[in-house]
C-alpha cells in the first residue's frame, strides 16, 4: 500500500495514486502510524482512524469527491496550501468526534421533527383549502347566508358555541369546569 522512497537519507512514504479510495486509505493509515510512533499521540482518535480504514469501501464517493476537487495532493508533496487540503479535510473528519453525540442526535431529531411538521402543515393546508372551497360552495347553493364575521374558539376555552335556530344565530354559553 505505502511505497518507501530513499531521499537524502530520509524515508518518505509515497501514497498510491491508483484510486481515490486507495490514496485516502493509505493517507489515513500513514497518519495513524505517525500517531502511534515512538511518542504516541492522539490515542483517543486511533479507533476512529482504524474505523475509517476498515470502512474505506463505504467511503468511496466522498474520497472520490476529495480527489476530484483537490487531486492526489499529499501534504509531503508540492507546496502549501495546495498540498494540505486533503489532509485538513480528513483531519476535520476524524476530529469531529469531539462534538457531543447528544447535540448531534438532538439536532437530527429536531431536523426530523421540522420536516414532519412541514409535511403536516402541507396536508392540513390542503385539507383546509378543500373544506373552505366546500363551505363556499354550500353558501352559494344552499340558501344559507354567510356570517359577516369569523370567529375562533380556543379548544381549551370554557366558551362553547350553541346553535339556537336554523338561521345560524350563534350564542355563547359559559360552562363551569
Amino acid at each position: 500500500m505505502l511505497l518507501e522512497n530513499q531521499n537524502e537519507g530520509n524515508i518518505k512514504m509515497t501514497l498510491p495514486k491508483s484510486t481515490p479510495t486507495e490514496f485516502c486509505k493509505a493517507f489515513i493509515q500513514r497518519e495513524l502510524e505517525s500517531y502511534q510512533g515512538e511518542q504516541p499521540i492522539w490515542m483517543s482518535y486511533w479507533p476512529i482512524l482504524e474505523r475509517l480504514i476498515e470502512r474505506a469501501e463505504e467511503l468511496k464517493r466522498p474520497f472520490s469527491e476529495l480527489i476530484d476537487r483537490f487531486d492526489y495532493a499529499d501534504k509531503f508533496e508540492g507546496y502549501p496550501p495546495e498540498n494540505s487540503y486533503i489532509w485538513l479535510i480528513l483531519e476535520h473528519i476524524w476530529f469531529s468526534a469531539d462534538f457531543s453525540k447528544n447535540d448531534v442526535m438532538k439536532a437530527r431529531s429536531d431536523f426530523k421533527e421540522l420536516n414532519e411538521l412541514g409535511e403536516n402543515i402541507v396536508e392540513l393546508a390542503s385539507e383546509l383549502s378543500s373544506k373552505l372551497r366546500k363551505r363556499a360552495e354550500l353558501f352559494e347553493t344552499s340558501g344559507f347566508s354567510k356570517p359577516e364575521y369569523q370567529f375562533n374558539v380556543d379548544s381549551h376555552s370554557n366558551l362553547k358555541p350553541r346553535v339556537t335556530c336554523l338561521s345560524l344565530k350563534i350564542t355563547w354559553t359559559v360552562t363551569q369546569t
